[in-house]
């Protein structure tokens, strides 16, 4: 019947629903088994690249599909740009997840940003400031409408912060405008969070 093209004669159309449903839940809990396993080797930035390309459904509903032109400005190129549902880019910058983030200083018992999670951060507000500034050009020329694009960070390890980090965080990302730090580890919760969410259904 499924070869004929006459499954629905045969099976509930709600049914072949369901099992193409759980086939894709299937197929996320897989990618999300695939991180895990990357993040307990070792790999270039390039194989995390390819794999957020691959399942960017783990940045959120909100986002249609990944760009192929990367492109944010005259000469930069974002690590990767996704379309959101009203049809604009925004930007993700990866960096490998053992780049260190927060960094403790005990004279004022506080946490704060790591040489390379600021210079990552400078990276990604000159990234937003090209895409404003040549709007335009680039909406002409590469066929990508930034407006007041988000940019997301993707950096480092949190599974073994405390309490303090992730306030630190979380203060630091409130502090940030259109733009969000968040932790390998922090991807992984959101994503096995989602799928927890749709198996409720």
């Amino acid at each position: 019947a499924a070869n004929s093209g006459k499954l629905s004669d045969v099976v509930k159309v709600d049914t072949i629903n369901n099992i193409a449903a759980a086939i894709q839940q299937t197929r996320y809990k897989d990618a999300v088994n695939e991180l895990k396993l990357m993040l307990s080797n070792k790999h270039d930035e390039e194989s995390y690249r390819k794999w957020f390309l691959s399942h960017p459904w783990v940045f959120g509903t909100e986002y249609l599909k990944p760009e192929q032109n990367r492109q944010v400005g005259w000469k930069a190129k974002g690590d990767i740009i996704l379309t959101s549902v009203d049809g604009y880019q925004d930007i993700i910058e990866l960096k490998l997840p053992t780049v260190k983030v927060l960094i403790y200083d005990d004279s004022h018992d506080n946490w704060y940003p790591s040489a390379d999670l600021t210079l990552t951060i400078a990276q990604v507000v000159k990234y937003i400031h090209d895409s404003e500034d040549e709007r335009t050009t680039i909406a002409l020329k590469e066929k990508l409408p930034f407006l007041k694009p988000r940019a997301r960070i993707v950096i480092g390890r949190s599974n073994g912060w405390e309490g303090k980090q992730n306030d630190a965080l979380r203060r630091f990302n409130a502090a940030l405008h259109s733009i969000q730090i968040m932790t390998y580890d922090h991807l992984l919760m959101s994503a096995s969070r989602m799928i927890q969410y749709y198996e409720g259904y």
